[in-house]
């Protein structure tokens, strides 16, 4: 017996729509998961981007602080007033250097890491003093130096640290810095395109 034309199309038709959906289906799973992939691969460029970007202007700021600090540290007045006690003046100089370094913050620190004088908003938090002079002591180039980051008044800055000396003893510590805030952020976001977030080691907001 011979099926009618339509009703042949008709079971036709049914068996060809699930495998049809089917096919659409697996089509939109693979089509969203390139997608997906694409996207992440796109995200991660670009944070490695941005963090090489962050790398590289952290590098330079350092190294420009770094220079000064090593100029300021050689001069003969910053060491008298640096060995000396006369606190408000050596204040003055510093706040001179900040100017000149384009610093957030200038220190000076006895031998023993105590701050004498500073220039800039806040106080180095407990502890960076002792970390940096450890490290700058570790260094046994002919120009020992140290860098790293620490909080001021819970602000994050990146520091640098060279050794004021008198021949071969060391008087004090000159320390410099920069903020890593809101408006480093922005610089950064400008430079980049990529929207940032810094967070502390706590998970805290500390600059977007």
């Amino acid at each position: 017996m011979k099926l009618p034309l339509r009703s042949f199309r008709a079971q036709l038709l049914l068996v060809f729509m699930p495998v049809l959906a089917l096919a659409q289906l697996a089509t939109w799973f693979l089509v969203a998961r390139f997608n997906d992939r694409e996207a992440r691969h796109q995200i991660d460029a670009s944070l490695q981007q941005a963090a090489q970007t962050y790398r590289r202007i952290v590098a330079d700021r350092n190294s420009h602080l770094r220079t000064g600090a090593r100029s300021a540290a050689r001069d003969h007045q910053v060491r008298q007033l640096a060995a000396g006690d006369d606190p408000a003046t050596l204040a003055s100089a510093l706040q001179s250097l900040r100017g000149t370094t384009d610093s957030s913050v200038v220190v000076i620190l006895d031998p023993a890491g105590k701050v004498v004088a500073a220039a800039g908003r806040g106080r180095p938090e407990e502890g960076l003093a002792p970390r940096l002079i450890a490290l700058a002591e570790a260094d046994d180039s002919p120009r020992p130096s140290a860098a790293g980051y620490g909080y001021f008044d819970g602000i994050l800055h990146s520091v640098v640290l060279v050794p004021v000396q008198a021949g071969s003893e060391v008087v004090a510590w000159l320390l410099l810095g920069f903020r890593i805030d809101h408006e480093f952020a922005k610089d950064l976001r400008r430079l980049t395109g990529t929207e940032l977030l810094f967070l502390g080691a706590d998970g805290r907001a500390l600059a977007a």
